[in-house]
């Protein structure tokens, strides 16, 4: 867990430098976290469970910290989910048919484009690898079959490598 600490001093910093902090929220305390897991019926991964540790995601109002690129270089903010923002995002992600059809239960969304039980764009980790991947959820032609529309493009080995990443994409 020290690299994924380490990625995210790293990543404060330099959304410091762009005033950017002032919307994340202090440590989440253990029992927000529990409570999340109670709400879910699993444990958090323990790397997710480290990140929120060290913040509790954003406030709600705010602009999302989290880049993605779409196909033609447009940026989307993805807005950090505190533990329970989580904790919707993620029984929303798996009461959408075509969301788990496609990609299972293993999915936790953990920040949005949007709000927590209403996104069009997901940075997720994957409960049993950890791997981080931006998911699409809304199908946006309904002429096009839903299946062509709404899909994982991995991202990330880990949540350190993803904040590494980000971090990047600041620069």
């Amino acid at each position: 867990m020290e690299d994924l600490i380490t990625a995210w001093a790293e990543f404060a910093r330099v959304l410091n430098g762009y005033g950017q902090t002032s919307s994340l929220n202090g440590p989440c305390p253990p029992e927000a976290i529990w409570n999340a897991e109670r709400k879910l019926g699993f444990e958090l991964p323990p790397a997710l469970a480290t990140l929120l540790k060290l913040s509790d995601g954003q406030t709600p109002d705010s602009t999302g910290l989290f880049k993605s690129v779409s196909g033609w270089d447009v940026y989307l903010r993805h807005r950090f989910l505190g533990a329970e923002g989580l904790a919707v995002a993620y029984r929303k992600f798996v009461k959408d048919g075509a969301l788990l059809e496609l990609f299972g239960d293993q999915e936790i969304p953990f920040a949005v484009v949007g709000t927590p039980d209403n996104y069009r764009e997901v940075f997720s980790v994957n409960r049993e690898t950890e791997e981080v991947s931006l998911v699409e959820t809304q199908i946006i032609n309904p002429l096009l079959p839903w299946d062509w529309q709404i899909f994982r493009r991995p991202r990330a080995g880990s949540l350190a490598e993803f904040l590494r990443g980000q971090v990047g994409m600041y620069r």
